[in-house]
């Protein structure tokens, strides 16, 4: 709301339709409108008095994790998390570095509530964690159990399309890509979709992950 004194904006509690607190803008900024992006707690507000548009926000849930990957020595990867309630994915992170303990930080602007948790990794069959509380008690981590290791074409199952792939490139150096490969072509070119424990080479090893957790849903 814009607020009688020509500096400053009141915030009001939706739940509770209050103000709870005066957000005040610098001097002669003038606010005569205000936009609201519900996604991501942020407001807008237009200021005539400068023809500028100030950015008022509340900063993000912290969301400690660890997500420690079957079969390697270090964890490091990148790793795609969603929050969901139900059946409803509310929020999504695409590719987040891990460190070589599995460790990293998501930062969420959804409301204080309880969510499951998912991490996925290229090689690995889904994870879940059920019942986050956001925000996450301080000192906390959200730990995952092992993903399980053996896909060659993060279908999020391990199957014989995977084995297809290992067979194709078994005994082939195996480096990393820049980018995450996403389709048929790119499996069938690049040796490191079949790389499963990421040791640098496709090799019997791989081949015995793939073989342990055959036919296991994600």
């Amino acid at each position: 709301r814009i607020d009688g004194n020509p500096d400053a904006v009141s915030v009001i509690d939706g739940g509770t339709n209050t103000v709870v607190g005066t957000v005040t803008l610098a001097l002669a900024n003038v606010p005569d409108s205000v936009g609201v992006n519900p996604n991501t707690h942020r407001v807008y507000v237009s200021n005539s008095g400068t023809n500028t548009v100030s950015v008022i926000h509340d900063p993000p849930s912290l969301i400690p994790v660890r997500v420690p990957l079957e079969g390697r020595s270090n964890h490091n990867a990148r790793i795609d998390f969603h929050l969901s309630q139900g059946t409803s994915v509310l929020q999504t992170f695409t590719a987040i570095p891990t460190d070589s303990n599995g460790r990293a930080t998501l930062q969420s602007w959804l409301p204080a509530g309880t969510y499951d948790l998912f991490a996925k990794e290229f090689h690995c069959l889904r994870g879940v964690v059920r019942n986050v509380t956001i925000p996450v008690p301080d000192g906390s981590e959200i730990v995952f159990s092992p993903l399980l290791t053996g896909e060659c074409d993060n279908s999020n199952g391990i199957s014989l399309n995977d084995f297809s792939f290992l067979a194709k490139h078994f005994g082939q150096v195996a480096t990393r890509p820049d980018s995450i490969p996403t389709t048929n072509e790119e499996f069938n070119q690049i040796p490191w979709v079949a790389d499963v424990e990421e040791s640098g080479g496709v090799s019997l090893n791989d081949f015995s992950w793939l073989a342990k957790n055959f036919g296991t849903p994600g």
